[in-house]
């Protein structure tokens, strides 16, 4: 089970106040004032009506009907274009433009325009347009806007781009977005330039097969599947990453970040990077290599969960600074390291800082390295030697996680890469490492035990994860969204007492697991009878299956899912209070 599963049965604040990142607000979306459809039944040529009964065939007249049925008005005007189900193959992007914005040019009228599919089956698709450049396949620049349900494919440059350099998007609501082979980024926001917020909540969408340019090529071609840049008030929640060619969430140059519940599965690139970021929260999420990822003609390497840097991107600006982190109750699986720290690139004129990271409860269990990989590390800090004039790396907090790795197969040097300067910029305190971990400064493992290589879902609450320690006022939650025991919680990801577990589980009766299924026929425990199975996808979709008289079920679709008899739902609710 992973955390997104449990948020779907909750209701969630427009309020969050979340460690570092700070109070943030979701995103208003106005109520719209026109509104315009689109159906592959429809027709273009002569339709200045596209109302639900005679709707557009294509995208290509969208912009101008809207302008036309505003025609007159003054101030901000809320549109809407519903989508129904059905390809559209696109020859040219859908791109708001100055003229589509303001239409006149004076300002005097402004139109947001939100896109929303009707239902699951809206896919855009690229493949026929031969403009090259930075772009979206969907690129709007309103505010207060909502664009959901859709799947952005084969795009040759960005998926979805957010904002235009004349018109910064804030407010934006982006909710059930498929993002499925792009060329470069699959989803672009922020303005270096612009003062006010963002206002983005970017919430159980995909990524998948993101900056393709890397696949064949011969240099690093970096692009992300999600792109900060200039962002400022975003929270990423219960998405979904896997199999993309470089970072899947890339944080530069931005500010009060949330990345919750997200699943991240085989990327090349560090899954989150944070470069020149400050006010970053990044809590129960769930990172997993099953594989190592696969890069250009050199071999392999292996998946980073998170790396932090301070580069200069802006060669005027003095100070580059990465801070006020924090990385808390995350579960980290096979990666080849969880908490990479790198110098980056300044000129000798520049200082660029790392400091006031909190890396806690989080639990990490295997690790992995691709052929001749020079990645691996569970906790890597990487900078030149001797300690450059212009750098600085402070506070650098390593409390109470779970690092269990198979000594036997991973020499000690790389459970800590740094050395004893670095080690000294950073407390290990109450840290659960396999029995023989090797002193780093002056902090020696303070545990004996010794604890498997991998983890079983249904063995997570097992007595040996079991160690209390101080718990921190901004843990509030464990990896499933339970409330952190307070003046003391568990180490490592998850909160839980021996009690809790028959209380809340029944785990006598049933276990339940997070697995990878392949689409076909399924066996499924005879103590579950004949009813019906509720399956739940790694974004928090539920689907209802009917048993087969033979005991088997038939899986909607190949991944990862929570399968679990129907009269076992309330124990979701019940642990996510």
């Amino acid at each position: 089970m992973f955390p997104a599963l449990f948020s779907i049965f909750l209701l969630s604040s427009p309020l969050l106040l979340i460690a570092g990142a700070g109070i943030l607000t979701e995103p208003t979306v106005k109520p719209f004032n026109h509104s315009i459809y689109v159906n592959p039944l429809g027709k273009d040529v002569g339709n200045s009506l596209a109302d639900s009964m005679t709707p557009l065939k294509s995208f290509d007249s969208v912009f101008s009907v809207l302008r036309k049925k505003t025609d007159g008005l003054s101030g901000d005007q809320y549109c809407v274009v519903y989508i129904s189900k059905g390809m559209y193959t696109l020859t040219k992007p859908i791109e708001q433009l100055q003229q589509d914005i303001y239409p006149g040019g004076e300002k005097k009228r402004t139109l947001h325009i939100s896109f929303k599919g009707l239902d699951d089956s809206v896919v855009i698709d690229g493949r026929n347009i031969k403009r090259i450049g930075g772009y979206g396949l969907l690129h709007v620049c309103g505010s207060n806007i909502e664009i959901s349900r859709l799947t952005l494919r084969n795009a040759p440059s960005f998926g979805l781009a957010i904002g235009q350099p004349f018109a910064r998007s804030t407010n934006v609501l982006i909710k059930d977005i498929d993002i499925d082979t792009t060329y470069s980024h699959g989803i672009s926001l922020g303005n270096v330039d612009a003062k006010n917020e963002d206002t983005v909540l970017i919430k159980q969408c995909r990524f998948h097969e993101t900056n393709i340019m890397n696949v064949g090529g011969t240099s690093n071609q970096w692009g992300s599947a999600l792109k900060l840049f200039g962002a400022k008030h975003v929270i990423i929640d219960s998405c979904y990453f896997e199999h993309n060619w470089s970072e899947a969430i890339s944080i530069n140059n931005s500010a009060n970040v949330v990345v919750s519940a997200c699943t991240f599965l085989n990327n090349y690139a560090p899954s989150v990077y944070c470069d020149i970021a400050e006010n970053i929260t990044i809590e129960r999420n769930y990172f997993l290599a099953t594989q190592d990822t696969i890069m250009f003609k050199k071999g392999k390497r292996g998946m980073v969960s998170i790396l932090l840097s301070s580069e200069a991107w802006n060669p005027l600006a003095i100070d580059h600074r990465t801070g006020n982190i924090d990385i808390y109750s995350n579960v980290h699986i096979n990666q080849s390291g969880v908490l990479d720290i790198w110098e980056g690139t300044v000129s000798f004129l520049q200082k660029a800082s790392i400091r006031d990271v909190r890396f806690s409860f989080n639990s990490a269990f295997g690790m992995s390295a691709g052929e001749e990989s020079t990645n691996a590390g569970i906790i890597s800090i990487n900078y030149s030697t001797p300690f450059p004039l212009n750098r600085e790396i402070e506070n650098i907090s390593i409390y109470a996680n779970i690092f269990s790795v198979n000594a036997n197969l991973w020499p000690r040097n790389l459970w800590f890469r740094g050395g004893s300067l670095l080690a000294s910029k950073c407390s290990f305190t109450h840290n659960r490492w396999n029995a023989g971990f090797p002193t780093v400064g002056e902090y020696s493992n303070d545990d004996i035990a010794v604890m498997p290589d991998t983890l079983e879902w249904d063995n997570i609450e097992s007595p040996m994860f079991l160690k209390k320690v101080q718990s921190l006022n901004h843990v509030q939650k464990d990896f499933f969204g339970r409330k952190r025991g307070v003046p003391y919680s568990n180490v490592g990801a998850f909160e839980f007492s021996v009690s809790k577990i028959e209380d809340d589980y029944h785990a006598d009766e049933i276990s339940l697991g997070m697995k990878f299924y392949q689409k076909e026929i399924v066996e499924i425990p005879e103590q579950w009878g004949n009813g019906n199975i509720v399956c739940i996808d790694m974004r928090g979709r539920v689907f209802e299956l009917s048993q087969n008289m033979n005991g088997t079920i038939q899986l909607p679709i190949a991944g990862y899912f929570l399968l679990l008899p129907k009269i076992t739902t309330s124990i979701i609710l019940k642990s996510g209070e």
